[in-house]
């Protein structure tokens, strides 16, 4: 027996031996859109959120944009380093650089929002946009069993907001949004040592479905130390709608995993100007609730603050345990944003990090 074939032989008993117990998998609340921005604030996107950020976090915010603007192209990222050079090994080394992946995560999120027209008015606000996402978590468990989650996502939503009371102090917001989602399949890892991953499209889901989102916002009329407090609230996927097989692209014979109706509130404390800073705020978020399961209540936690000097934006938060960081720049042609932030890989807050590295640029007129 060659060498090949006793790695081949090792690793496939202790494969079948890790499929008689309980594997360790991927976890994360899947998120439909992340930027550079909310993820350098901890996640913070429904009292912040701005721009291509209505669509997927609180619709009423569309009524805060601060001038009209069409984005030509928006491309965010992000990505574990690690990760893309532990693939690579192992794709070079074939079955024995597999092996070198056991116990780490690997991570991949791309967010294009392809074109975007957002029309900001007096007491109406319009937003539209053609956003999508494609998701990869994949990773091999020590006792080699392959955890994944690859999701990808598009379609068109529609924003409108108005504002309310006297002073413009309530704003309230609707999103309509059709997405077509595809998912793969889960991965077995005798499907490595056999070569067979040429049929796993077969058993692939895709499905798309029409669905709203409803938000609102209000600036409370008490201002400690000259603070503006704005709190918020929000339901994701009110419908509740489940995705159906009317758009078959693929010719997958069953529905992608679905998207839940999920609630958030959360308050920001805003300043306009702080020393030589402008447009400070600070606040703290509860999303998704209803999309937790059996998680921890850690998980839905975000903190985050911003504040801008000139054409700099820097950026802090907690996403949900762990410690997040950006800084973005504004040359009104374009943007450019960076973070570093952590992600919660299982149920509990502190049990698995998925540290990535987030990248944007964006040109608009």
């Amino acid at each position: 027996m060659n060498k090949t074939k006793l790695i081949q032989l090792s690793i496939l008993t202790l494969a079948l031996t890790a499929s008689l117990s309980p594997a360790k998998a991927v976890e994360n609340i899947l998120s439909s859109y992340q930027n550079p921005r909310m993820a350098g604030m901890g996640g913070m996107k429904l009292t912040t959120g701005l721009y291509e950020e209505n669509f997927t976090g609180n619709p009423a915010r569309v009524t805060a944009n601060p001038k009209w603007k069409v984005q030509l192209v928006d491309l965010a990222a992000d990505v574990q380093p690690e990760g893309i050079t532990n693939i690579s090994n192992a794709a070079s080394s074939g079955i024995e650089g597999l092996t070198d992946l056991a116990g780490d995560q690997n991570h991949l999120r791309v967010s294009p929002t392809l074109l975007g027209v957002y029309v900001p008015l007096e007491n109406m606000s319009y937003a539209f946009g053609i956003q999508g996402s494609l998701q990869a978590d994949i990773g091999i468990s020590r006792g080699f069993r392959v955890d994944s989650q690859i999701i990808g996502d598009i379609g068109p939503s529609f924003t409108v907001g108005r504002k309310f009371l006297e002073n413009k102090e309530l704003s309230a917001g609707l999103s309509a949004h059709y997405k077509y989602r595809v998912a793969a399949p889960d991965i077995a890892f005798t499907d490595f040592l056999s070569n067979d991953l040429g049929n796993l499209m077969d058993s692939a889901g895709e499905g798309s479905k029409f669905d709203l989102d409803l938000g609102g916002t209000y600036i409370l009329p008490w201002k400690p130390a000259d603070l503006e407090l704005t709190v918020a609230t929000s339901v994701s996927n009110l419908l509740g709608s489940q995705y159906s097989s009317g758009l078959s692209l693929l010719g997958a014979t069953s529905t992608p995993p679905e998207s839940f109706r999920t609630f958030g509130l959360g308050i920001t404390a805003r300043q306009s100007e702080t020393w030589k800073f402008t447009d400070t705020a600070f606040g703290i978020e509860i999303q998704d609730l209803g999309a937790n399961g059996e998680g921890s209540f850690f998980r839905l936690l975000h903190l985050g603050a911003e504040t801008h000097w000139k054409i700099i934006a820097m950026r802090l938060g907690v996403n949900q345990g762990y410690l997040c960081a950006g800084i973005g720049f504004d040359f009104k042609a374009a943007q450019l944003d960076i973070a570093t932030f952590g992600e919660e890989m299982s149920l509990n807050a502190g049990g698995r990090e998925n540290r990535s590295l987030a990248v944007r640029l964006g040109f608009q007129i």
